[in-house]
């Protein structure tokens, strides 16, 4: 059935990908397109900003307003290449003094460039912030949940490679004279995160002739501070199993038990295995491989009487247990909740966000004669087990992503959504939700098209594979035009099309 609704392809089918526009589809309120190997970008109207017929690579940074084209051009006589960055205003005017290496990337408001293997910060008004005098300035690290963003620096000295910290202004927050510098701790559970709260867990790791120093946010060394209260702890058999209130699992002599931040015993150390992390107030604990649970105070809620040495946690009130070799449901109060056992019971979560709120999307799957099918957190089963497969989807409305076999062995995929009903049914070769929105691409006899919830066609199934970009507010579809025989994908065409 064909639905009403309507889009517009608002431009041709004359882009191509290429290395730069495969892994990146939008660089700031613009879309990347592609050209025989070249790079530009349009607007959501199709316009184009940056025409795809000189440069290798081109980036837009918001902060700024500016743009870094990267141009390659091969000299065919001597069998070598030129690679050079620059960086442009919105009327594309180099704004640059120089031609730089092909590694000019944002820092905030600045920009980190490199030349002849020597790097520096150059600011939006095209000024160094520090000239060109480290090994490198690492891209990609904010360090956590730091405020200033910071990024590592390196110097090759007669001492072997070094190590630093800088912010955007050039500072040094950590000298460069460390062999590595991280975030938090590397050979240490973070116990100290709870037993003071003047670093507030901004705490920064460095390593310097295998030996540990510690700084806070502001680069002051605090590794005597951290030293004094962590000398008298083996760190690594330590782990974080509630956050509040604050306990750990503590491994000694191959026993486990549970202390808390200030190393007092809530349950002895003389249980098997204990849990990942308290869940819903319980945790599990193993004893001579039988199951129970506990709670934060160490009571023991539910006796040791399940089979296994493993996880179990509950979600929603509700956990898996096994006897006899069968999994099944229970709740907190130990009251079986499935009516029948199964081979195998788990879970798949999805996380997502709609519209600012976080979601779950959970789904127990049951598995029995290598079928799957889904049960309630009830305990109901809502499919009795005759499913190949059983995902995740992104789109809140629905429940699963589902798939059988066909007559010649081919998995064929449906979706079901949150009342139970299988409301795609399993014909398409492949689904794929878009998140948010009533649309998700299909696959079907090797060509590719959009539906909706209905089954209706909003866009005909005749099309290459299709990508969803969120852009300006808008939901933009980057689609592929059909194609035959081993046409490679660098060599095929798309367009881009939105919905009225």
């Amino acid at each position: 059935m064909e639905s009403n609704e309507h889009y517009e392809f608002f431009t041709e089918f004359k882009y191509n990908e290429n290395h730069s526009t495969s892994n990146r589809r939008s660089s700031g309120n613009y879309l990347l397109v592609g050209i025989n190997g070249f790079t530009g970008l349009i607007d959501i109207t199709g316009k184009e900003i940056i025409t795809p017929d000189r440069y290798d690579m081109v980036y837009y940074w918001e902060k700024n307003n500016q743009f870094v084209v990267n141009t390659y051009h091969y000299n065919p006589e001597d069998d070598t290449a030129d690679k050079w960055s620059e960086i442009c205003d919105e009327n594309m005017t180099i704004l640059t003094k120089m031609r730089y290496n092909n590694n000019i990337m944002p820092f905030e408001d600045a920009w980190i460039v490199e030349s002849n293997k020597k790097f520096g910060l150059l600011s939006a008004n095209m000024e160094y912030i520090v000239p060109m005098i480290y090994d490198n300035i690492y891209t990609g690290h904010n360090f956590g949940d730091t405020n200033v963003e910071r990024r590592l620096v390196e110097l090759n000295t007669e001492n072997g490679r070094k190590i630093g910290l800088m912010d955007v202004k050039g500072h040094i927050h950590i000298p460069i004279e460390y062999d590595r510098i991280y975030f938090g701790w590397a050979t240490r559970e973070p116990i100290i995160y709870d037993e003071t709260k003047v670093f507030n867990g901004k705490v920064f790791g460095a390593l310097k002739n295998k030996q540990e120093y510690f700084f806070d946010e502001n680069g002051n060394n605090i590794t005597d501070i951290i030293s004094k209260i962590s000398d008298n702890r083996d760190y690594k058999n330590y782990q974080v199993i509630s956050e509040n209130p604050k306990l750990y699992s503590l491994k000694k002599e191959d026993k486990y038990g549970i202390v808390d931040n200030k190393d007092e015993v809530i349950l002895p150390i003389e249980y098997d295995y204990i849990g990942y992390k308290f869940s819903e107030g319980l945790i599990s604990v193993t004893l001579n491989g039988l199951i129970g649970f506990f709670d934060t105070f160490g009571n023991k809620v539910i006796d040791f009487k399940y089979e296994g040495n493993y996880n179990s946690e509950f979600k929603d009130d509700v956990a898996v247990v096994r006897k006899n070799g069968k999994d099944f449901l229970i709740n907190s109060k130990d009251v079986t909740l499935t009516p029948k056992t199964y081979d195998y019971i788990t879970y798949i979560q999805n996380v997502m966000y709609v519209d600012g709120t976080r979601c779950i999307n959970s789904v127990i799957i049951v598995k029995e004669d290598e079928k799957l099918g889904i049960v309630s957190e009830a305990g109901v089963e809502l499919f009795a087990p005759k499913y190949e497969e059983i995902l995740a989807t992104d789109n809140i409305d629905f429940l699963a992503k589902v798939a059988i076999k066909d007559v010649n062995g081919n998995l064929k995929y449906g979706l079901i959504d949150k009342n139970g009903i299988e409301v795609i049914p399993c014909t398409y070769d492949y689904i794929m939700n878009f998140r948010d929105i009533d649309k998700m691409m299909v696959f079907k006899n090797s060509k590719y098209g959009i539906i909706n919830s209905k089954e209706e066609i909003i866009l005909p199934i005749i099309y290459g594979p299709i990508d969803r970009i969120h852009i300006e507010n808008h939901v933009i579809f980057k689609v592929f035009k059909g194609y035959e025989g081993s046409l490679g994908l660098y060599e095929r065409k798309y367009a881009y099309l939105k919905f009225h």
